[in-house]
């Protein structure tokens, strides 16, 4: 990354390391003899984290995407896709005590676009209509300080 680059985007103290995908799970229901359109109400998406590794300064998260998952799915298709994502913290600049909460409400927004792309790239290469799973509205995490005593008015 350039100097210059470097001064327009701020380094953020939790970096992803690596994402190691765990299953990617496709198949074809053909006995459907409906058109083939996806209800994306139906897919299910869940995630977990690791408790806070102090010793190597990592977090673990996980997330999952599942669609038809039914003993005897009424869909298309059948999906499953399960990533983790590994994080690196730096507690220099990240106090060790946030990191869970940070893990819980960010990490898995941060591996929803692997997640995305996956279920794309699996539908398409099994001439399946291509899942292309909605935008997300991404969630800040700020550490609010806590209020001064109020000067009192005289």
């Amino acid at each position: 990354m350039t100097e210059e680059t470097k001064r327009y985007l701020k380094i953020h103290p939790i970096q992803l390391t690596s994402i190691e995908v765990l299953e990617l799970f496709i198949r074809k229901n053909v006995s459907f003899d409906k058109d083939i359109n996806m209800n994306k109400q139906d897919v299910i998406i869940s995630h977990g984290q690791s408790e806070y590794d102090e010793e190597n300064n990592t977090v673990h998260v996980g997330i999952k995407l599942e669609y038809g998952m039914e003993e005897e799915p009424e869909t298309p298709f059948s999906m499953r896709v399960e990533l983790v994502g590994n994080f690196q913290v730096d507690e220099k600049r990240f106090k060790k005590h946030h990191v869970a909460d940070w893990a819980k409400r960010n990490a898995h927004v941060i591996l929803y676009p692997f997640l995305r792309e996956h279920a794309f790239g699996l539908t398409l290469r099994c001439d399946l209509p291509p899942v292309i799973l909605p935008l997300v509205v991404v969630p800040t995490f700020t550490v609010e300080k806590p209020e001064g005593p109020k000067e009192s008015e005289e």
